[in-house]
């Protein structure tokens, strides 16, 4: 029965364990998502002002 309970136990840490890292990995692409923006936001800058310059 004690096998039973440290199976259930180690299930309960598994399950937190990999709700914790989908939540991390969701903040991460959030965060990748947004530079991603920022990144596309300063490249048509970027070529506006080459654009402008020629």
């Amino acid at each position: 029965m004690a096998f039973v309970q440290k199976l259930y136990l180690l299930h309960a840490v598994i399950i937190q364990y990999v709700n914790c890292l989908g939540h991390s990995l969701v903040n991460v692409w959030n965060a990748l998502n947004h530079f991603h923006g920022v990144g596309m936001v300063m490249n048509v800058v970027q070529n506006n002002a080459v654009g402008s310059d020629v």
